[in-house]
């Protein structure tokens, strides 16, 4: 009330009949403490559950690689020095390379790097600087490669770095909380005018006393049209923003970005990957011994890795593992030899050889691993696939509800790593320290292009038996045993139940192929499940439970709906 009468009389003293509040009136009218507060709930609103996903994903260059880009230049024909772009007037550098090639890598590197803010430093003079950074990734989430993801991303990392921007980058949206508090815009959406209006202000007003640098990967992984992101890159040009970029030299690009700085990855890394392939063979007692008895054909192992290799860091990855598994398995220095020169310089041949190599009942697992991990509309994480694994159709209903204790999670995620190494060989991969269940990837935007290839994702479909192997049957049985399985008051975090529930009977729904009626039984058990879990949690004396799903808390949750809602919308007409 206090709010909307002080808004009120604000817009009696402005002239004409003016009725709205003005963009710098709302930062007088807002009080520290309030302005503090609504900053915060908008720069939640921005946030979305794989935000960091991507960076967090990609690996920390290895110590000794990618230090040449701080060097000056000896090749200028060869690469535009970046660090004297840096410390320019320039605003844009792009970084291009194959496949694989590593330039993920670098841009984490680059942004990360304490010598890169150094050179920022010395570019911004006496004036503040605010960085972001955006990872696109087609092996990720609808938002992950989409402008909606990019603009979300950038707004919540600058803005978290100049909060006093807030009002003025959403005026609208700040003026309604005073008025309406946080319900103004709860569950709202981004829509594409408000973002790139907000995007455009905030740049303008904050290259008035800031200077920004941002990095943005993976320009070839955004899903739509790449001339139009080569154009929203090329409104940023400013003597007051630098925007370091990535992408495989894609004709569009090499337009939009071939003439100013830049540099071809693969053509600078040799001594990168040379310096990778011996730490990782010499950290072995075993090659440390080849390396006493037969120096020089050591040596050449490691030479021909890096000539064979063409630059292309993935390709180096699988090699230098496969060697690793070579020395464990006590081969002979000429086995090793035999080996590599089996192995082809081609990463999808490579690919297919990998898979070859598995035995008939590790390429079955394999393609229910790699088949469940495409068709989540999440990020899957260890816990999610070690329920999914589970082969028994009536797995979800006979699980009990009861929390599993720490070690008992521990314990599955351990099984299901084990699990993925040996059925998939590396082309899936987990990452432990993204999420307390452990996240589930393919190792490279290329595995998923090799995938997708429609004979082999044929051939890989033909290796499982379709009347025992329901998909979406196991997404859905996995995603009721974890819900079965978490703290009541983890399960039924809002946030949490706001997605999932949803997403479990979507993949109920498509379970239902046989006439088995599947999917009544899954709404019914989560209707069991929620009502048990709710009843654990009222006895705690967190809240009161009402009607089974019809609790306040579940109401709003569930798009303001019902159980008998939630199954209309999601066309359960039965």
């Amino acid at each position: 009330m206090d709010a909307i009468e002080r808004t009120s009389g604000h817009a009696q003293q402005s002239s004409g009949s003016a009725t709205q509040v003005t963009t710098t009136g709302l930062q007088v009218l807002l009080s520290s403490s309030e302005a503090h507060h609504i900053s915060k709930q908008l720069l939640h609103d921005l946030e979305y559950r794989e935000i960091d996903y991507r960076y967090e994903n990609i690996p920390i260059a290895h110590q000794e690689t990618f230090q040449w880009i701080f060097e000056a230049s000896t090749h200028s024909s060869r690469w535009s020095n970046f660090v004297e772009w840096i410390r320019s007037d320039g605003s844009l550098y792009w970084v291009t390379g194959k496949a694989g090639s590593g330039k993920s890598t670098l841009m984490r590197f680059l942004h990360d790097h304490e010598k890169t803010r150094e050179a920022l430093q010395e570019w911004t003079v006496d004036r503040p600087l605010a960085i972001g950074t955006f990872f696109f990734w087609n092996s990720g989430t609808e938002i992950q490669m989409s402008y909606e993801g990019l603009l979300r991303t950038l707004l919540h990392q600058l803005l978290k770095q100049m909060p006093n921007l807030v009002p003025v980058v959403f005026p609208y949206r700040v003026e309604s909380r005073m008025l309406f508090d946080e319900k103004a815009f709860q569950r709202s959406d981004w829509n594409w005018e408000e973002l790139i209006k907000a995007f455009r202000t905030l740049v303008a007003r904050a290259t008035q006393t800031t200077k920004l640098a941002i990095f943005i990967d993976g320009l070839d992984e955004f899903a739509g049209n790449p001339s139009e992101l080569a154009q929203f890159i090329a409104t940023l040009v400013d003597p007051n923003v630098k925007v370091c970029m990535s992408s495989r030299p894609w004709i569009i690009f090499e337009d939009s970005f071939g003439h100013g700085p830049h540099l071809r990855l693969e053509d600078l890394t040799y001594n990168d990957i040379k310096c990778y392939v011996t730490s990782k063979l010499t950290a072995t007692v075993a090659f440390e011994a080849f390396q006493e008895i037969d120096p020089e054909i050591s040596t050449e192992l490691i030479d021909t890795v890096c000539a064979k290799s063409s630059g292309v860091f993935l390709w180096v990855h699988l090699v230098t593992q496969s060697l690793l598994d070579g020395i464990s398995e006590g081969e002979r220095l000429r086995d090793l030899r035999k080996r590599l020169d089996s192995l082809p310089a081609d990463l999808e041949t490579l690919f297919e050889k990998i898979m070859d190599s598995l035995t008939p009942t590790q390429y079955e697992r394999a393609s229910q691993l790699f088949q469940i991990v495409r068709a989540s509309q999440e990020v899957v994480s260890l816990r999610i696939l070690f329920f999914a694994d589970e082969d028994d159709p009536d797995y979800a209903f006979n699980t009990p509800c009861k929390p599993l204790t720490q070690q008992e999670v521990l314990s599955k995620l351990e099984l299901m790593r084990r699990r993925i190494n040996a059925c998939c060989k590396g082309l899936l991969y987990t990452e432990m320290g993204l999420h307390p269940d452990g996240l589930v990837f393919y190792l490279h935007r290329t595995v998923n292009d090799f995938l997708e290839k429609p004979e082999i994702w044929e051939r890989l479909c033909h290796a499982t038996d379709s009347s025992s192997f329901n998909l979406y049957l196991r997404l859905s049985n996995s995603r009721i045993a974890l819900l079965k399985t978490r703290d009541p008051e983890e399960a039924l975090d809002d946030d949490n139940l706001r997605w999932e529930i949803p997403l479990t009977v979507e993949y109920a729904f498509r379970a239902n192929r046989d006439g088995t009626e599947y999917h009544i039984r899954a709404i019914n058990e989560l209707d069991r499940t929620l009502t048990h879990l709710s009843t654990v949690e009222a006895r705690s004396g967190n809240f009161v439970p009402q009607n089974r799903f019809e609790t306040d808390r579940f109401t709003k949750t569930f798009w303001d709906s019902t159980t008998l809602g939630i199954a209309i919308k999601c066309e359960l007409v039965e």
